[in-house]
C-alpha cells in the first residue's frame, strides 16, 4: 500500500479589536448581541468560534 501525500493544518488566531475612538458602547445590555454575531461571520467562514467576550471598549475573539 502507497500512502496518500496529503497536506494537513490547523491554525488558531487570536483577535482583539476596538470600538471606534474607544467609546465604551459594548455594554452589558447590548453585549449578549454581538456574540452571536460574531460566531455567524466566524460560520460564514467555515471556521470555529471558540470563545468570544470582551469589555465595554473592546472584543476578544479566539477561533480556528
Amino acid at each position: 500500500m502507497v500512502p496518500i501525500p496529503q497536506s494537513l493544518a490547523k491554525n488558531l488566531v487570536y483577535q482583539v479589536y476596538s470600538t471606534k475612538n474607544s467609546d465604551a458602547c459594548l455594554t452589558a445590555a447590548n453585549r449578549p448581541k454581538y456574540s452571536p454575531y460574531q460566531a455567524g461571520i466566524f460560520q460564514e467562514w467555515e471556521s470555529s468560534a471558540i470563545a468570544i467576550g470582551g469589555d465595554v471598549v473592546h472584543v476578544h475573539a479566539f477561533c480556528s
